[in-house]
């Protein structure tokens, strides 16, 4: 999971950044970049913790990212698969270990995303339903659990600006009956970025407590770097906070930090830092500084660094 987790960190930090524009004013100039490999460096000692190693196919996008510890040893594959429009089709990742199919409708937004307990794609864990109205806009999503025709998730989506939903509501479902267990209202800057989410407790609709602040660079966005990762194109898992997945409810600003809340208050933060570029203004290292909290207060052992180091190829 820990594997992952830096992955996942990875595709968020790199997925975020832009070239500098007086440096290099055409974006297309970046284009045939691709991430080769990331160390992980203790920012310290700067000895390498971790490497994740990049693969593509003939097309250019990513089909398989390895991590290897200090050893060189792999601890965990991530892999993927896309359909004939380009658009992923599978993904897996062996150290949760985790698998995800992805359907789409005719107009290439994602119709549903089952998610296997396994990597082979044989152990069903749910299938998430997606629907849209005629703007594109997902209307409200139903997750079906295993083996159960009587258990469901939903999420209602309301209010959209710009194709961006401003509320929604979380309902489950047992036997025959729906009930609504959760609201959520999310706040925008002006270049559309999610800068706060605020939800209510389960089982109470209506006190609201904040959930995630972010604060974004505005002058970096992350069409340069969506196209050097290789074409990955939904998030992760179809997440329910990215509501369209098919980037129309993509943050376009480089985050430069991001904190979630609980009831009780701060429970974690995150600060992106990039240290240096290269000539085409693509980030060469990365440093992320965490602290984790309980219910406000630091934990022991906070804060932690980690420093990423990104070489790249040409093509």
């Amino acid at each position: 999971m820990k594997k992952l987790l830096l992955f996942l960190f990875l595709l968020v930090f790199i997925f975020s950044c832009k070239k500098n524009k007086e440096e290099d004013p055409l974006p297309q100039q970046g284009s045939n970049y691709r991430v080769q490999y990331v160390e992980y460096t203790d920012p310290v000692t700067s000895a390498v913790t971790n490497k994740a190693v990049y693969t593509y196919n003939a097309s250019e996008r990513v089909t398989k990212i390895a991590i290897l510890n200090a050893n060189n040893d792999t601890t965990s594959v991530s892999r993927y698969e896309y359909n004939d429009r380009g658009l992923i089709s599978r993904f897996s990742n062996s150290g949760e270990p985790v698998c995800y199919i992805y359907a789409y409708t005719s107009d290439s937004l994602v119709e549903s995303v089952t998610r296997y307990r396994n990597t082979a794609g044989t152990n069903l864990d749910y299938t998430t339903y997606y629907y849209y109205n005629s703007a594109r806009d997902l209307m409200y999503l139903v997750k079906q659990f295993e083996n159960s025709f009587t258990v469901r998730d939903s999420l209602v989506l309301f209010g959209y600006v710009n194709g961006r939903p401003t509320t929604a509501d979380y309902y489950q479902k047992t036997d025959a009956d729906y009930f609504i267990v959760g609201k959520k209202k999310y706040t925008y800057d002006a270049y559309m970025n999610r800068i706060k989410t605020e939800t209510t407790p389960y089982g109470d609709v209506t006190q609201f407590y904040t959930a995630s602040t972010a604060v974004f660079d505005t002058d970096e966005d992350d069409e340069l770097l969506n196209n050097i990762i290789g074409g990955i194109n939904v998030s992760i898992g179809g997440s329910d906070d990215y509501i369209n997945n098919n980037s129309r409810n993509s943050n376009k600003s480089y985050e430069e930090a991001y904190s979630q809340y609980f009831e009780c208050g701060l429970s974690s933060s995150r600060e992106n830092k990039i240290e240096t570029k290269n000539d085409a203004g693509l980030p060469l290292s990365i440093r992320s500084i965490s602290n984790r909290y309980t219910c406000g207060t630091l934990q022991a052992g906070s804060p932690t660094e980690l420093l990423m180091k990104i070489s790249y190829r040409r093509f």
